[in-house]
C-alpha cells in the first residue's frame, strides 16, 4: 500500500519550528512593536497638546475674571519663577 506524501516526515519531530519559521515570527513581531511604540508615542504627544491646552485656558479665565473685579485692568506682568514652566505657551 502506498503512503500520501507528508512533510512531517522528513521532520524529527512534527512539532518543532524550523529556522526560517521562527526567524519570520520574530521579524513579524519585531514590525508589530514598532508599530506599537510609535502609536503610545503619539498619544502620549496628543495627551501633552490637550494639557497644554487646558492649562492656557485656566489661565485666560484667571486674567478675564482678575480683569473683571479690577474694573478692566489687567494683572501686572512677572517672570516666572522657572523658565522651563513656559515651555508649553512658546
Amino acid at each position: 500500500m502506498h503512503q500520501p506524501f507528508d512533510p512531517f516526515l522528513k521532520r524529527k519531530s512534527a512539532c518543532a519550528f524550523t529556522l526560517v519559521e521562527f526567524l519570520t515570527s520574530a521579524a513579524i513581531l519585531a514590525l508589530l512593536a514598532g508599530l506599537g511604540v510609535a502609536g503610545f508615542q503619539h498619544a502620549i504627544s496628543a495627551s501633552h497638546t490637550g494639557q497644554c491646552a487646558a492649562n492656557l485656558r485656566t489661565m485666560a479665565q484667571a486674567v478675564l475674571a482678575y480683569s473683571a473685579d479690577e474694573g478692566g485692568k489687567i494683572p501686572p506682568a512677572m517672570a516666572p519663577a522657572n523658565p522651563e514652566d513656559m515651555a508649553c505657551v512658546s
